[in-house]
């Protein structure tokens, strides 16, 4: 196998939703993740700090809904701290979902080797991330998800993912609320973290194969609802779980913003407190 340095994988953020969750928030007047923190940084260049830190370079921001924001946000580079951080954009002039905007923007930018796609509204356990992306590395070309045994009230309804103990593969998808049965004695059921790790050509064959399997559909597909269900019953995909051992933040509700807002500092590292504070 091929061996990368993490400042060659693409980090690739859906960053065009409409965060319906937190219209209470935003108003409809600027996009969730460039609401501030109480240090007056916003939660977009707090997580694209941490990316940094901990190794990657290379960043591919997918806009839509108040695109002229984000883009404005990102081309003015106060976020950039390392040197060597390159980046790009994606457009959706539709909603795909965060998963088919990564897609599209793989295919738009025709990207090939590894990949990351990290939500740009979720605080996760860095050093943990980075290594994940290590660990998939060393498998079969395939699409690990980020999954975690630590959980804590702030981690939002993120579904439940469930893996083989010791290999690491996925068995079982199950969504928000849904109930999940017990596990057999070789399982783990974790939450999920919301981010990927992605052999790219190995991601976009299975969106395909869905695709095909599915003619017609046009509701913006999700791994976690519709690929990952389907791809685990179909069989002949390289389908993981990373545990990222550590606590979440899914800022999607006015509640668990307001609680990043006042409280951010717990989820990101000293060195990234001391730029701004």
């Amino acid at each position: 196998m091929s061996t990368f340095k993490l400042s060659d994988v693409w980090v690739v953020m859906p960053l065009g939703g409409r965060a319906t969750r937190a219209k209470e928030v935003t108003r409809d007047a600027i996009p969730k993740h460039l609401l501030r923190l109480d240090n007056g940084e916003t939660i977009l260049s707090t997580v694209c700090r941490e990316l940094q830190r901990v190794g990657f370079r290379r960043f591919v921001f997918c806009v839509g809904y108040l695109r002229d924001q984000i883009v404005d946000h990102i081309q003015d580079e106060s976020w950039i701290w390392k040197d060597g951080v390159s980046y790009l954009f994606s457009e959706e002039d539709r909603p795909l979902g965060p998963d088919g905007a990564v897609l599209a923007a793989i295919k738009h930018w025709k990207l090939t080797g590894q990949a990351m796609m990290i939500p740009g509204d979720i605080m996760l356990p860095w050093d943990e991330v980075a290594n994940m992306h290590m660990v998939h590395s060393r498998r079969p070309p395939g699409v690990t998800s980020a999954v975690t045994s630590h959980e804590k009230r702030r981690m939002g309804e993120l579904g439940r993912f469930v893996i083989e103990a010791f290999t690491g593969r996925l068995r079982h998808v199950y969504g928000r609320g849904e109930w999940v049965p017990p596990v057999e004695f070789d399982e783990l059921a974790l939450t999920s973290a919301g981010a990927l790790a992605l052999s790219v050509e190995h991601f976009v064959e299975v969106c395909e194969a869905y695709a095909e399997a599915h003619p017609g559909e046009s509701r913006p597909f999700g791994m976690r609802d519709h690929v990952f269900p389907w791809a685990i019953e179909r069989g002949g995909f390289n389908l993981y779980g990373h545990d990222l051992q550590g606590e979440i933040l899914d800022l999607g509700t006015p509640d668990d913003i307001s609680f990043g807002q006042r409280n951010w500092r717990q989820y990101v590292s000293p060195q990234v407190i001391q730029l701004k504070s």
